[in-house]
């Protein structure tokens, strides 16, 4: 008979580990801190599509406006101004932020149009190019 009191208190004991490290377990994601999100890269992409599409006044796209500074070197300045707008209200480049910087680059063949860049750069990225824009954008997170 006192033999079988001390398995059933063994039983009983592997129970009770059991469960202590199951609560552990839950315990530990359930405190775990997020990890702030990482910049996807549809996000890029699709802003990308939105800001060649963005129209300003005169029913004139950003698009239009990088043919027209390509080619004769008119509307840069607006363009740059334009472009400059959509990007700090777009990524916003703060301590604490996930962004950490960005750049974003217009070019034709080997000539820079507009380079436009703020924060830091990291080793952390996502990088995006669209050919028949001639245009670059990374994220550093």
């Amino acid at each position: 008979m006192n033999r079988r009191a001390q398995e059933e208190m063994v039983g009983f004991a592997l129970i009770v580990v059991i469960i202590a490290v199951i609560l552990l377990v839950f315990l530990s994601f359930s405190l775990r801190e997020d990890e702030p999100d990482v910049i996807k890269s549809y996000e890029i992409d699709n802003f990308i599509q939105s800001v060649l599409y963005y129209t300003i006044e005169d029913n004139v796209d950003v698009r239009d406006l990088i043919r027209e500074c390509k080619n004769y070197d008119e509307n840069c300045d607006i363009l740059k101004t334009e472009l400059k707008g959509i990007l700090e209200e777009s990524w916003i480049v703060e301590e604490g932020s996930v962004i950490k910087g960005y750049n974003f680059k217009i070019v034709d063949g080997d000539k820079e149009i507009i380079n436009l860049e703020k924060g830091e750069f990291t080793q952390n990225y996502k990088f995006r190019e669209q050919s028949d824009a001639e245009l670059t954008f990374a994220v550093y997170y």
